[in-house]
């Protein structure tokens, strides 16, 4: 998906290197950060989770601050279809990203803890993203741009819990208890592999323990027939005989409770492996029945690769069933889109690009969508469509930001008198 910014950022970025600037502490309570007299751009260096050196750009017109999905890999947070979405308008359309949670982000002395950031396909003029007013906002900060020099006030601050929008209650609800659906999944699923690591170590113990045992039996064995005075007087050929012999009883009956043991820790860890798709179902399941396919065409997916039982099938067979169905869906939107049925089309395209994020039904999509963006009478549709969708999810604050979105990029369309009249209706 296309990184969604300000027109500006985007142009701008693309001809002008990054600006390198030095942070220090001027005193207790000050971070300066140091840059090119009469810059146009400033990028501040910050560390990320007390691990990752990074540089932002500063944008003081940045109400979020954003952050590449390389950045993200390698702090090692997981982007799945289970991760909220946040729309954010480009230059050719307004897509749905990603956002995560940065345990802490500081610029020398100056750190937010829990701050939720906006994750974009690819770096801003060489920097992991913009640093904007949801960073800035808890310090005093004095820029002066002819002598290069931003001054923050240095102090720690955790960042404000966002609330839902107001128009968007249900979807708010809707989302509050499928992350905690998520949360038990994974505390379950933490608890299973913690006990199939248990099972698993018990097997190379009870190796050990029979390989100990055999050592010290074939020992006593050699000892008996060294020490015996019968047997020593039979001959060496005699004494290996009866050696060898011994050993290999006792090398057999341990192989065998070895054999034993291995066969029952074996299925135990099928057993509990088992449990972990059981359980993938169950959290997939629910996800399905609030109306969120994404969500619970991830789970499946997920819970189809633990083990080859009854519920792992059911996960793949289950997931099939959604995939089948967007891909169904992507068909009967490609002949909508040749019969010039382009609302109801884009309405369904947009439907799978943006309700299975990062999935290869939604990859196709968007190929489809971009395709035909580009047109200048299906594109206002398009834009449109999304705008609709938002409304119909009841998500207000997205689907005003859509129409407005509408009415700025197509003023002289049909589309641009539609959302006025939505607009006014929402308000």
């Amino acid at each position: 998906m296309r990184a969604s910014l300000p027109f500006g950022v985007l142009a701008a970025s693309a001809f002008l290197a990054p600006v390198p600037a030095r942070t220090s502490r001027a005193g207790e309570n000050e971070v300066v950060v140091k840059f090119q007299p009469n810059s146009v751009y400033v990028d501040v260096p910050a560390k990320l989770n007390d691990t990752l050196d990074v540089t932002f750009r500063l944008d003081t017109g940045a109400m979020k601050t954003c952050i590449d999905r390389a950045t993200v890999k390698k702090l090692g947070i997981e982007i799945t279809p289970l991760t909220p979405r946040v729309p954010v308008s480009g230059v050719h359309a307004a897509s749905f990203q990603p956002v995560v949670e940065l345990q802490k982000v500081a610029v020398g002395g100056a750190v937010v803890s829990n701050l939720m950031v906006i994750v974009i396909d690819s770096k801003i003029g060489g920097t992991v993203g913009l640093l904007g007013m949801d960073f800035l906002k808890y310090f005093k900060h004095e820029m002066d741009t002819p002598n290069g020099v931003l001054k923050i006030t240095a102090r720690q601050v955790t960042a404000e819990k966002e609330k839902p929008d107001a128009g968007n209650n249900d979807a708010a609800e809707r989302r509050v208890r499928l992350q905690a659906v998520d949360r038990e999944l994974y505390r379950c699923i933490n608890e299973l592999n913690g006990i199939i690591a248990k099972v698993s170590s018990s097997r190379s113990a009870a190796g050990s323990a029979a390989r100990a045992e055999f050592s010290k039996l074939a020992s006593e064995a050699m000892n008996k027939i060294v020490n015996d005075p019968t047997l020593r007087s039979q001959g060496t050929s005699s004494v290996a005989q009866q050696t060898t012999q011994l050993a290999g009883e006792v090398a057999e009956a341990n192989e065998a409770a070895k054999k034993a043991i291995d066969g029952a820790i074996t299925g135990i860890v099928a057993e509990l492996v088992e449990e972990q798709a059981h359980v993938f179902v169950i959290a997939a399941d629910i996800h399905r029945n609030h109306g969120d396919e994404a969500g619970a065409w991830f789970l499946y997916r997920r819970g189809s690769r633990y083990g080859k039982g009854a519920f792992a099938l059911e996960a793949g067979r289950k997931a099939g069933e959604i995939e089948a169905r967007c891909g169904k869906g992507l068909a009967e939107a490609k002949l909508m889109m040749k019969m010039r049925k382009y609302g109801a089309a884009a309405e369904r395209l947009i439907g799978i690009a943006d309700g299975f994020p990062d999935s290869p039904m939604a990859e196709d999509a968007t190929k489809v969508l971009r395709m035909y963006e580009r047109d200048r009478k299906i594109g206002p549709k398009i834009a449109y469509a999304r705008a609709v969708l938002a409304a119909k999810r009841g998500d207000t604050e997205e689907a005003k930001k859509l129409y407005e979105d509408v009415k700025k990029r197509y003023p002289a369309s049909l589309e641009a008198l539609k959302a006025a009249r939505d607009l006014r209706a929402l308000k």
